[in-house]
């Protein structure tokens, strides 16, 4: 996926919990 994709998910992130990313992408941060 785009890097764009992946900073999306880091903020998105933030305010949702690590397990559930807008991106659909299981980040764990």
């Amino acid at each position: 996926p785009p890097i764009a994709s992946i900073e999306l998910t880091k903020q998105t992130s933030r305010r949702t919990p690590p397990e559930q990313d807008i991106g659909g992408y299981n980040v764990k941060t």
